[in-house]
């Protein structure tokens, strides 16, 4: 859905895990990840953690199945735009998270331009 949509995106990829989230995301500079807390080695929210210094308008929303407040309190912390629950088993969970997409870019846009961005929430 999103590689076929016309949205103006230069690289959409994948990561398997934190470390190599935060090495594509230095090498390709993304407006926006989509990341787990929950991901092999590192915590997805440990390398956003890393990349905000780096990269701070970093748009991120989080899908998770934890149930933990801890990480909730550390991905709003982060700045993080929206969370929500990574089961897409449905076409409507997708078009749901390719809208989150879509919202974040809007945000990264409407900053750029000095206007006040909508909240992203949660779905």
């Amino acid at each position: 859905m999103i590689r076929d949509s016309d949205l103006p995106l230069a690289h959409v990829g994948h990561a398997r895990s934190a470390d190599e989230l935060v090495s594509i995301a230095l090498e390709t500079s993304p407006h926006i990840v989509v990341l787990e807390p929950h991901m092999p080695g590192r915590s997805g929210l440990d390398a956003l953690a890393e990349l905000r210094p780096l990269q701070p308008g970093l748009r991120a929303i989080v899908l998770s199945r934890s149930d933990r407040f801890d990480d909730a309190e550390r991905a709003i912390r982060l700045g993080v735009g929206a969370t929500g629950s990574p089961s897409l088993s449905t076409p409507e969970d997708g078009e749901r998270l390719f809208g989150l997409i879509v919202a974040a870019l809007a945000v990264r846009v409407e900053r750029a331009r000095g206007e006040r961005p909508p909240e992203l929430g949660r779905f």
